[in-house]
């Protein structure tokens, strides 16, 4: 079997636990635009409970990315407010997708 068949139905078995956090201009510093700094995306890559380390974790055609610890935690920071979709790779394959993930900016 291919490991690209292989990774793929992992991927079915696997969680994608995510959250989103926006901007906040309350806790920017005076003459900060916190919602210009951007929100976070972050969450935890798992099969059957158990955390994936060195996952790539990026954003399609920006320079958005973070490798997962490990135990499978993962942060975007700075993103700029508005939808989004996450790619995770595992030893070059694309394992799962997921988009529209929102990034407010808070007030």
């Amino acid at each position: 079997m291919k490991s690209g068949v292989m990774l793929a139905a992992a991927a079915a078995a696997c969680g994608f636990n995510l959250f989103a956090l926006g901007a906040s201009a309350a806790g920017a510093p005076p003459g900060v635009d916190q919602a210009a700094q951007g929100g976070q995306i972050g969450g935890r890559v798992a099969c059957e409970d158990v955390g994936l380390s060195r996952v790539l974790v990026q954003i399609p055609g920006r320079s958005f990315s973070a490798r997962t610890d490990a135990d499978g935690g993962f942060e975007l920071s700075y993103v700029p407010p508005g939808l989004w979709t996450l790619v995770f790779e595992k030893d070059g394959n694309v394992i799962h997708t997921l988009a529209n993930i929102q990034v407010d900016v808070r007030s």
